[in-house]
């Protein structure tokens, strides 16, 4: 839990693979929302050995959402 939201650990069943889904818990201005997605866009477009790959944008229950490669350990 962080000061924005609430991060989860899951399992990708069809590649079988771990991964983190970071969830946006506080209510989003429209504004908000819309840069919440914008920077995810950009993130999901940077490649390097030491930033997490975005892979996905999503919403459950009315909450924007990443999905993000897992990483053991904390940050």
């Amino acid at each position: 839990r962080g000061g924005m939201g609430v991060v989860y650990r899951a399992r990708e069943p069809r590649l079988q693979t771990d991964v983190a889904i970071k969830v946006v818990l506080g209510a989003l201005t429209p504004d908000a929302r819309a840069r919440f997605e914008r920077e995810a866009r950009a993130c999901a477009q940077l490649r390097h050995p030491n930033l997490v790959r975005v892979v996905a944008l999503g919403e459950e229950q009315g909450h924007p959402l990443l999905v993000m490669d897992y990483v053991a350990g904390e940050s």
